[in-house]
């Protein structure tokens, strides 16, 4: 596997020799509530739900690697409200 198959990640490509400068790292999550017999049920619905909704739907939330508590919400490339009062 040479340098330009490998894969991206916020130091550079993983197995590129050539340095790269630092970036930020950044936590990125999706958490649903999914109600399933068993784990592996909730993991193909939590799956399917996701795919249903997609992007422009589904609100991910990102912080800090070490400042989880300044989590915020985006769906797509958009900061979100999640604040049912901000309506």
């Amino acid at each position: 596997m040479g340098a330009a198959s490998g894969r991206p990640w916020s130091d550079g490509w993983v197995g590129d020799t050539h340095p790269v400068a630092p970036r930020a790292r950044w936590l990125v999550s999706v958490a649903l509530p999914i109600e399933a017999s068993s784990p592996a049920e909730a993991v193909r619905e939590f799956w399917a739900y996701v795919d249903s909704l997609g992007p422009d739907e589904l609100p991910a939330f990102v912080s800090p690697a070490a400042d989880e508590l300044a989590m915020r919400a985006f769906v797509m490339d958009r900061e979100a409200a999640l604040d049912p009062e901000d309506d």
